[in-house]
C-alpha cells in the first residue's frame, strides 16, 4: 500500500488534532463525510470527492420546434348579450282592472 504525499499531509493534521482534544480525530473533519475506510488512502480520497468542484452541465439542445402556419387574420366577434324577455310579476296580472270615468 503506497501513501501518498496528501494522506501524509491529512494524517499528520488528523495526529495534531487528536493530541490537541485527547482523542482520536479521525472523522472529525468536514471531508470525512466521504470517507470510505476501506479504500487504499482514504483521507485523500474522501479529500478530494470533499472539494470536487461540481462540472457545470450543459443545457440539453432544444429541438427546432415546427411554427404552425400563418392563419388568415381572422376578425373579432362582437359579442352582444341577450336579456331575458320581462315577465309580468304574479300581482300585476291579478291587479283589478280600472275603469275609466265618463264625463
Amino acid at each position: 500500500m503506497a501513501i501518498t504525499k496528501k494522506q501524509q499531509e491529512l494524517d499528520l493534521a488528523k495526529w495534531l488534532k487528536s493530541e490537541e482534544i485527547g482523542a482520536d480525530a479521525c472523522g472529525s473533519f468536514d471531508y470525512c463525510v466521504k470517507c470510505d475506510k476501506n479504500l487504499e488512502n482514504p483521507c485523500e480520497k474522501a479529500y478530494n470527492a470533499f472539494n470536487k468542484k461540481p462540472v457545470a452541465k450543459k443545457a440539453p439542445a432544444k429541438k427546432a420546434e415546427a411554427k404552425p402556419a400563418v392563419k388568415a387574420e381572422e376578425k373579432p366577434v362582437a359579442k352582444v348579450e341577450v336579456k331575458p324577455a320581462v315577465k309580468a310579476t304574479v300581482a300585476a296580472t291579478k291587479a283589478p282592472a280600472t275603469k275609466a270615468k265618463k264625463k
